[in-house]
Parts: structure tokens; sequence; C-alpha cells
């Protein structure tokens, strides 16, 4: 994996924790339907960042589906 993509999937990841705790900051206020969002968007952030993590990147065959990305 080059170190692109570890810098861009712990961005990614760092913003996921950053969507559960505005989540829980956003319940604890009332604002549950805004805090659902957040939670949804954190939990997809986090599967799509292991989902890149799982990956074998040692696979090239894999990298032209990658391409457009």
């Amino acid at each position: 994996m080059t170190p692109e993509r570890e810098q861009e999937i712990a961005a990614n990841l760092e913003r996921a924790e950053q969507s559960i705790q505005a989540a829980k900051d956003l319940a604890a206020g009332g604002y549950h339907d805004f805090a659902a969002s957040r939670a949804y968007y954190a939990f997809h952030t986090m599967l799509a960042s292991e989902a890149v993590l799982a990956r074998d990147w040692d696979q090239p065959e894999e990298d032209a589906a990658w391409v457009d990305l």
C-alpha cells in the first residue's frame, strides 16, 4: 500500500471518529435525526476503510478496478 493511500485511510478514519463524537454531542442535545445522520456516515466510512485495508494489494489484476475511483 502506498504512503498516500495510508494517509487517505487514516484521514477517513479520523473523520469517522469526529462524526461519532458529533453524533454523541447532537444526541445529547436532543438532535436525534442529525445524530443518526452523523452515525450513519461514520459507520459507512469505517466500512469502506476496512474494505480498502482488507484488499490484497499485491494482486496487480485488482489495480484496474481502482483506476477510475
